[in-house]
């Protein structure tokens, strides 16, 4: 077995746990009480704005950067300029000589070439490009309000630093100021490209930030700004392409954020709108810290994003949930969601929920514990508050003596969980309207004492594989199983009541039904499986049901029909079907893999049916070996290495199944036989994806699937034969839409199948249609012409395909009919070529399936018909009254005839090979044919001579011939004939008829 799995276990710990980011600098979302880091450096621009060094004086970081002196000479030209320009905008009568002076208010217009502070209000027109050779400090540095920086689309070039430490550079730092607008010009290889630090309403319009060493964009304690359509790259650190720290209010929308290293955004700050953003190659998108990681932080929409960690607020096509339990929780008053690592008394001072920390709505979030007890000796005490949205309430992990209670647990996967551990109690307590109220699994000791157990999606009390269990006054009612046992001794119940449920009260698996150590007493009950509680309960009932009802991964041993109720996350093999008879239906539920392992493992089983599921993150959705009667039906596979993988299976079906993004094949079949592959897709695959691929397998009905997009093929086939393949769709596979390899290629390895297409490779049985590529349609031709085929096609009419003609006022002479090595099927016979009294015609590189008559002619000049192939039809070649025609290199299989001369003069065959024909070559009337070098194999006749003359046979090969090898008839049968043998003939069956054969002792009369 290559896959495995714990049945009916889960995670030790909540899992997926997402993975703790790289140290610096700090990528693990950081607690809202932190601050920035602290430096000893002059650049400490990550201090709290009170602390910062550009507090109202000139930054010590700046102190070596000279600050130009103010320009007269230009600002008396910008006077002048605006002057001129208010004087052509209004101006007085021509006579008028009288002026008046008035006081006119100075705009700052400046100009910057070089690194500068700018202190006052004003626009500020970058004129050049400017390199910055100093590893610390600002290039420009932004200290007055009402600021306008335009940067031309010139360029800022820093010189790093190229580390994490201080002191940083800054290409751009704008600090406690408000209305600064910064736009248009492009920054690089500086710590940040653009800090703004303590600032308001800050606009950030059409840069471009690239290279940087810590991060592009730098908010820190900023309100009210806009970054908008920005190209943010190539940040080589974990604060990412835009970094956002304190502060809030900020819109961030129209960027497009790619190739940063670590991350695309990067969010410790809350009250923000991420908008419109374009996000690509970035090893993660969006990261938040605990501050932002709230579904309700911020704002995110109509953004293109592949990973999101821990940003509650935000969704992408993969979330991955907020640790939690980086939440550390004390002894004493516990007010949030977290961990529990010391011994000690906890009393939660108010209800809480999963949801202010993790978008619940994300698959992913139910794995996650808001309250995680790791530790032992643990009292944790509820004080009647509430627990809830989450994937455990509260989760008890490997510990001992553990007390939870007083605790109310709604809208949890699990209210209690408890795994591993020695003595856990539950007291007190209720859990209403989750999917399992209390989940005991690997448990020794312990129990529940007054716990409600009520309106429970689908178990009240779930016990796996523990012992010692005191349950005493518990109520299980109106839930779809009130307790559950599936394994597990010597567990008592005490009192309490198990009814109204709606499939039963107290169910036994097949594990503990007949157990002689569990034990019910003074209980109230209604419907039982369990024999040992039959004294307490009003009915007992088989232990059978029809259907199972499954909530998680487990392996399955007993038949049945199994139906998902919820959607499921495992990093493991999910599903282990080690039973026959089997039937599972996923209902439509998502199961989610982060493993190298398969959704659902059946090996060495019979009659076995999967269906309805939606698969993402496993490496095989379905893996199927050694097996018979399997019915896959109706499932959806993300991203998979293979969606369905088959081997050595037999009387099987696949249909209806959507599988995307696979890395190496959609459906992967070997050595599978007898089983029909039908209405399935493979698209979009990615690395060395392929569609459909077959190996060594036979007499499989593949028809009506779709291969597109694919990296490698749409649908290859390998030393497959006797498959029927029809009616499938392919297009736009990077390597071939069709391919065909060792025995897989000849014409008799599969019966042929029309499909649609582009592209094939050494498929000779298969007609692949074009869609797309428009071809020369089937036409009569009278002047000088090239047909090329673009692609295999289907004649359906049954008359001519193509005539080439001379007539007295035009001629097709030396007409080209290519087919390309294109396949032809005739639906209703007919003739493909017709060469009517033109000269220098040729027909070649043909596969032509199913025509009356392949190639025809009549009064015809040096005719050649080369490199064809012939197969299932009337007559391959039929030549009447032509000269000087030559036939080569054709292969012509299962016609009535192969090759046809009627009183033709001075034809070359040679190099062609008949098989299975009615009479292999024919020769009726005319003179001077030269046959050599031909093989006709299990025809009737392998080569007839009727009334022809002057004909010379030599080094030609005729085998299994039923009634002659070489048959001669009328004149053609003596030597008056004068037809010559020149050798090297080989001949079984041979003819007495022919007597001028004498130097071929095999084909002698």
């Amino acid at each position: 077995m290559d896959d495995s799995s714990t049945p009916n276990n889960p995670p030790s710990t909540p899992e997926p746990i997402p993975p703790t980011p790289p140290p610096e600098p700090s990528p693990q979302p950081e607690p809202t009480q932190q601050s920035e880091p602290q430096t000893s450096q002059p650049a400490q621009e990550e201090q709290q704005a009170t602390s910062s060094p550009f507090n109202n004086r000139i930054p010590d970081f700046l102190s070596g950067v000279k600050v130009p002196e103010p320009r007269i000479v230009v600002s008396i030209i910008a006077v002048i300029v605006i002057a001129a320009v208010i004087l052509a905008l209004f101006p007085g009568p021509s006579t008028q000589t009288t002026s008046t002076t008035t006081a006119v208010q100075q705009v700052n217009l400046s100009r910057i070439s070089a690194c500068e502070q700018i202190n006052k209000p004003g626009t500020y027109y970058l004129m050049s490009d400017i390199n910055y050779s100093s590893t610390s400090g600002a290039c420009i540095s932004v200290v007055s309000s009402n600021v306008r920086l335009v940067g031309n689309q010139h360029t800022i070039t820093g010189s790093g630093p190229y580390t994490g430490l201080p002191p940083y550079s800054y290409g751009i730092a704008v600090q406690n100021v408000s209305n600064v607008t910064v736009t248009a010009l492009r920054a690089l290889r500086f710590s940040y490209d653009l800090f703004v630090n303590n600032s308001i309403g800050t606009q950030v319009i059409s840069n471009n930030f690239t290279t940087s060493t810590l991060a592009g964009i730098y908010l820190l304690n900023s309100v009210g700004g806009t970054v908008q359509e920005n190209s943010v790259s190539n940040a080589q650190s974990t604060r990412g392409g835009i970094f956002l720290s304190g502060g809030g209010g900020n819109k961030v929308f129209n960027n497009s954020i790619y190739n940063n290293a670590y991350y695309g955004i990067v969010v410790n700050s809350t009250g923000n709108n991420f908008t419109r953003n374009t996000f690509g190659s970035n090893a993660a998108d969006l990261v938040c810290n605990l501050a932002a990681a709230s579904s309700l932080s911020n704002v995110f929409s109509d953004s293109k994003c592949a990973i999101n960690d821990y940003c509650g607020f935000a969704s992408c096509s993969i979330n991955v949930p907020f640790n939690i339990s980086s939440i550390r929780l004390a002894p004493g008053s516990v007010n949030s969601c977290g961990t529990i690592y010391s011994p000690g008394n906890y009393v939660l001072s108010k209800s809480v929920s999963a949801s202010a920390y993790l978008n619940t709505s994300n698959p992913l979030s139910k794995s996650v514990a808001c309250i995680q007890i790791l530790a032992p000796n643990v009292n944790f005490d509820c004080a009647n508050k509430q627990i809830n949205n989450s994937g455990y309430g509260i989760y008890i992990g490997p510990s001992s003596n553990v007390n939870v209670s007083g605790c109310t647990f709604t809208k949890d996967t699990y209210g209690v969980f408890a795994t591993s551990a020695f003595n856990p109690k539950v007291s007190n307590s209720t859990a209403r309207d989750n999917t399992y109220g209390v989940y005991i699994t690997n448990t020794t000791g312990g129990g529940l004492s007054n716990v409600n157990l009520t309106m429970n999606n689908t178990y009240g009390l779930f016990v796996n594989s523990s012992s010692g269990l005191l349950l005493d006054g518990v109520k299980a009612q109106n839930n779809t199983y009130g307790i559950y046992m599936n394994s597990g001794e010597s567990n008592v119940f005490s009192g309490g009541v198990a009814t109204n449920n709606t499939e039963a009260d107290l169910y036994c698996s097949a594990n503990t039904y007949n157990s002689t150590t569990n034990l019910a007493q003074s209980i109230s009950c209604g419907v039982t499986d369990c024999s040992w509680a039959s004294a307490s309960c009003k009915q007992t009932v088989q232990p059978q049901l029809s259907v199972y009802p499954v909530t998680s991964c487990k392996t399955i041993t007993d038949p049945g029909t199994y139906a998902l109720s919820q959607n499921v996350i495992d990093s493991g093999t999910c599903f282990n079907i080690e039973s026959n008879n089997v039937g599972f239906n996923c209902n439509s539920h998502l199961l989610v893999g982060s493993s190298q392992k398969s959704a659902f493992y059946v090996a060495n089983r019979q009659n076995v049916s999967i269906s309805n599921c939606i698969i993402t993150g496993f490496n095989v959705g379905v893996n199927v070996t050694n097996s018979s009667s399997i019915s896959i039906d109706n499932l959806t596979v993300n991203s998979p290495a293979s969606g369905v993988r088959f081997s050595r299976v037999s009387a099987s079906s696949v249909s209806n199944v959507k599988v995307t993004g696979q890395s190496f094949a959609a459906y992967n079949f070997t050595n599978v036989n007898t089983s029909t592959i039908k209405d399935n897709i493979a698209f979009g695959g990615s690395q060395q994806g392929s569609g459909f691929l077959f190996t060594n397998s036979r007499q499989n009905q593949i028809t009506l699937n779709n291969a597109t997009e694919n990296p490698v093929f749409g649908f290859s086939f390998a030393n497959s034969r006797n498959n029927t393949v029809s009616n499938n769709s392919a297009s736009s596979n990077k390597n071939v839409d069709y391919s065909c390899s060792g025995s897989s290629t000849g014409l008799y390895s599969n019966p042929l199948g029309i499909n649609s297409g582009l592209t094939k490779s050494q498929c000779a049985w298969m007609v692949v249609q074009s869609p797309l590529t428009v071809g020369p349609t089937c036409q009569a031709v009278f002047s000088p012409s090239q047909i090329v085929l673009g692609s295999d096609m289907v004649y359906s009419s049954g008359s001519t395909c193509f005539s080439a003609y001379r007539t007295n006022s035009s001629s097709a002479n030396s007409t080209l009919i290519n087919c390309a090595g294109h396949t032809v099927y005739a639906l209703h016979g007919g003739t493909f070529a017709d060469v009517v009294g033109a000269s220098g015609v040729k027909v070649y590189n043909c596969l032509l399936l199913n025509f009356s008559v392949g190639v025809q002619s009549s009064n015809s000049i040096s005719l050649s018909v080369f490199n064809n192939t012939f197969q299932g039809g009337g007559v391959g070649v039929m030549f009447n009254d032509t000269k000087s025609a030559s036939v080569y290199k054709n292969a012509v299989y299962n016609n009535t005839d192969g090759l046809l001369f009627y009183n033709t003069t001075s034809s070359k065959v040679y190099n062609n090979l008949l098989f299975n024909n009615t009479v292999g070559l024919g020769f009726y009337g005319g003179s001077s044919p030269i046959i050599t070098n031909n093989t006709a194999r299990n025809s009737s006749t392998g080569l007839l001579f009727n009334a022809t003359r002057l004909a010379n046979i030599q080094d030609n090969t005729f085998l299994n011939s039923s009634q002659g090898a070489i048959v001669c008839v009328g004149s053609a049968a003596n030597l008056s004939s004068s037809n010559g043998d020149g050798g090297g003939n080989i001949c079984q069956n041979a003819s007495s008829t022919c007597s001028w054969i004498s130097a071929s002792p095999s084909c002698k009369a």
